[in-house]
C-alpha cells in the first residue's frame, strides 16, 4: 500500500542518479519479480522511492534499508534539520514498511548488515562519509550481493574541503575495497558514483 499523502524532502542529491534509468534498462531489472534491494543510508527516502515507482514495480519485490536515523557530520554543512529523521523517512515510505515492500534497520551498518540473511540483486551504500566507513560497508555488502548484481557507492568523488584529509572522504576507503576485492568485481562506473559488478 502506497503512502497517501505526498512525499516531503528537505534535501534533492538526486543528480548523480541521473544514470540510473539507464543502468537499470541495460540490466532489465524493472518489473521483475522478487527482487531484492538493499540501501545503506537511507535519509529521507527519496532513493527510495524511486526504486520502488521505476525498478521494484512487482508486488513480490523488496528493499531492505539500514540507517541510524540520526543524521551525519556533513549535514551540519548544508544546515539540514536532523530532527526526527526516522519520522520524516516513515512519513514518506510508510505505507510500504506497513506493506513489507520495504523492511527497515534501524542501526549503525557496521552492526545491522551483520545480521542479514540472504543475498541481494542490487545494493547501494550511501552511508557514513570516513573513508574507514566507506570500506566497512563495502566489505560487509560484498558477501550479501549476488554473483552478476551491482554495487554503486554515492559520494565517491565526494570532497567538501579540498584540504580534507584522505581519511576523511569515502575515496580512499572505496579504492582500498577496489584493490583488495580486484579479481571478484568489474567496475562498471568510476565518476562521482562508482559501480561495480560482482563477477
Amino acid at each position: 500500500m502506497a503512502n497517501t499523502t505526498e512525499p516531503l524532502f528537505t534535501a534533492d542529491w538526486s543528480g548523480p542518479r541521473s544514470y540510473w534509468p539507464d543502468m537499470f534498462a541495460e540490466l532489465g531489472l524493472a518489473g521483475k519479480p522478487d527482487l531484492r534491494f538493499l540501501e545503506v543510508g537511507c535519509f529521507e527516502g527519496m532513493t527510495t522511492l524511486w526504486l520502488i515507482d521505476n525498478i521494484l514495480t512487482d508486488e513480490s519485490s523488496s528493499i531492505t534499508v539500514v540507517d541510524t536515523f540520526e543524521g551525519s557530520p556533513e549535514f551540519d554543512q548544508f544546515g539540514i534539520d536532523t530532527t526526527d529523521l526516522l519520522g520524516r523517512f516513515m512519513r514518506n515510505v510508510g505505507g510500504h514498511v506497513d506493506s513489507g515492500k520495504v523492511v527497515v534497520e534501524v542501526g549503525q551498518s557496521q552492526q545491522r548488515l551483520r545480521t542479514l540473511d540472504g543475498l541481494f540483486d542490487f545494493v547501494y551504500v550511501d552511508g557514513g562519509h570516513l573513508a574507514v566507513e566507506a570500506l566497512t560497508d563495502a566489505v560487509l555488502c560484498w558477501p550479501l550481493l549476488r554473483p552478476g548484481g551491482m554495487m554503486v557507492f554515492d559520494d565517491y568523488r565526494w570532497r567538501p574541503d579540498p584540504s580534507a584529509s584522505a581519511w576523511r572522504i569515502p575515496k580512499l576507503g572505496l579504492d582500498a575495497f577496489r584493490q583488495v576485492f580486484a579479481e571478484q568485481l568489474t567496475v562498471r562506473l568510476d565518476d562521482y558514483q562508482l559501480v561495480v559488478e560482482k563477477r
